[in-house]
């Protein structure tokens, strides 16, 4: 994905449109004055990529992250455009499972219901009156059994 992220710094203020989702995303919810900071937190936003966004704005990846440890605002928002970056994501692998694709479909049913979806190792050995459960703790015979 190109940002043209001269169009970007000059429509700094203006919602966007998220290339996956068709969300509006407000940059001004970002709460950042610096241009280059708002403008590397939107093409986060778009990119989910930091080394894509760094260079779509034109910085030096050391900046973002002098930026991360020296500014708590930019970190927050930060933090905020890596979910809008996720929720992104989401959405389209959402779109797509819903199209044909199984594995997608798999994969967000084991996010969204790991209790239900997940899977599931159990490997005992059955002698006597003992019970053994291999890298879990289990009860036998009224006794606390640990086997790894």
């Amino acid at each position: 994905m190109i940002i043209d992220m001269n169009s970007t710094l000059a429509t700094i203020d203006q919602p966007y449109t998220n290339d996956l989702t068709g969300a509006v995303v407000v940059a001004d919810s970002y709460n950042i004055a610096h241009p280059k900071k708002r403008a590397m937190l939107i093409a986060y936003a778009r990119t989910g990529n930091i080394s894509q966004a760094c260079a779509a704005v034109g910085i030096g990846r050391r900046s973002h992250y002098d930026w991360l440890d020296s500014d708590d605002d930019y970190a927050a928002a930060f933090r905020q455009a890596g979910e809008d970056a996720a929720d992104a994501l989401e959405a389209e692998a959402r779109r797509r499972a819903f199209e044909g694709s199984d594995t997608l479909l798999i994969f967000l049913l084991k996010g969204l219901r790991p209790e239900r979806y997940r899977e599931r190792y159990d490997h005992r050995l059955q002698g006597g009156d003992e019970k053994m459960v291999f890298g879990a703790v289990t009860f036998s015979g009224g006794k606390t059994v640990r086997n790894i």
